[in-house]
Parts: structure tokens; sequence; C-alpha cells
């Protein structure tokens, strides 16, 4: 478990790394630069990392009642469904980790937390290219909407076939933010996520 945990680790350095050099080079395209979009894969990563946490203390819990001998066939089961839950959760944030980003973001000393935090000038939402539409609502700390992405089009980036994007307007907000992304990938499956970050 400690292995896989490393492994995971080590993946989410290498794929999501944010580079603190303001002569991070932008995409070949021209559109996207380290500080003018908000990564949905990091956001996701976030928010996987989160529910990870949540089931490792229901686990957690769980076990201490069964090796205390206080549990029944119920929280067995329990146990049983946490885990699983668990197991898909590793697995979801495996794929996320390795779809990464098309251009390295420009990370800064306010972040709280490197995955959900992103520039206030951000004009751009990217996402992998595995969903069919996106919407993504951004909240402030008095929770007013103060920007969306709703009826923008979803589209390819130009020269990298793994990525989608679209446009998105924050006017300019700095502080403490939620997130929350609503997505269908092409079997229509529908996701839908809340995770707190910080727009600087």
């Amino acid at each position: 478990m400690k292995a896989q945990y490393l492994t995971l680790l080590l993946i989410s350095f290498l794929m999501f790394n944010c580079s603190s050099d303001s002569t991070t080079g932008g995409s070949d395209d021209g559109i996207l630069t380290g500080r003018n979009y908000i990564s949905e894969n990091n956001l996701f990563a976030a928010y996987l990392t989160a529910e990870l946490e949540l089931v490792q203390a229901e686990i957690d819990s769980l076990q201490s009642v069964i090796d205390a001998m206080l549990g029944d066939a119920e929280t067995q089961e329990n146990l049983d469904n946490a885990l699983d839950d668990k197991d898909f959760l590793i697995e979801e944030r495996e794929l996320t980790f390795l779809s990464g980003n098309p251009v390295a973001l420009i990370s800064d000393e306010s972040c709280p937390d490197v995955l959900s935090c992103f520039s206030s000038g951000a004009i751009y939402v990217v996402s992998s290219n595995n969903y069919n539409s996106l919407n993504l609502y951004i909240a402030d700390d008095e929770d007013n909407i103060i920007a969306d992405s709703i009826d923008q089009p979803f589209r390819d980036l130009p020269g990298v076939n793994d990525y989608r994007y679209q446009e998105i307007s924050i006017d300019d907000y700095t502080g403490p933010v939620t997130i929350t992304v609503e997505k269908f990938d092409f079997d229509m499956n529908f996701i839908e996520y809340t995770v707190t970050g910080y727009a600087y």
C-alpha cells in the first residue's frame, strides 16, 4: 500500500508540478500560457484526493469497530463497500494524474493547494478530451457566482489531441473560491463535483 501511494505521489509531482518561473512557455498554438487557464484535471484530482481521505477515515473507523469485536455482518459489509470505493477512487485519480496538463501552470505563494489554485486572470478552462461537455461555476467566499462557462463552446485544443478548452472570465477576483464542475463523457455519463480552491 505504501508503494502504491509513493507511486501516486511521484506521478502527481511529475504531471501536476507547477512552475514558479514566469518565463514558462505557452502551448504551440499560442492559446495557453502558465497563467491564463484553469485546469479541470487539477480540480478533479483535488476532489478525488479529498474523497479518498474521507473514505480512508471511514475505513479506519469501521476497522477499529471490527478489531474491537464490536461489529456485525453489516459492519463488515460497510467496510467491504468502503474498500471498493477506495479502489475506484485511486484508479480514477491515477487516470486523472496521467492526463496531466498541456502547459505547466505557474504557482503563487498564496496558493494553499497547488491542485485547486489558479490565476484570477484565467480566460480558459482546459480538460481532457474524455468529456463531451463541461460546465464550471466559481463562487466567491460569500457564495456569489463570479464566473461560469455555461453556453461556452467546448473546443478541441488546436495541435493537442488530448485536451479540450472553453472560455471563462473571473473579473480579477482574488481569494477563496468554491468550484462546481458538471461534465458528461462521450457515453453520456454525468459527473458532478465541488471543490474548494483559491484564485490568486
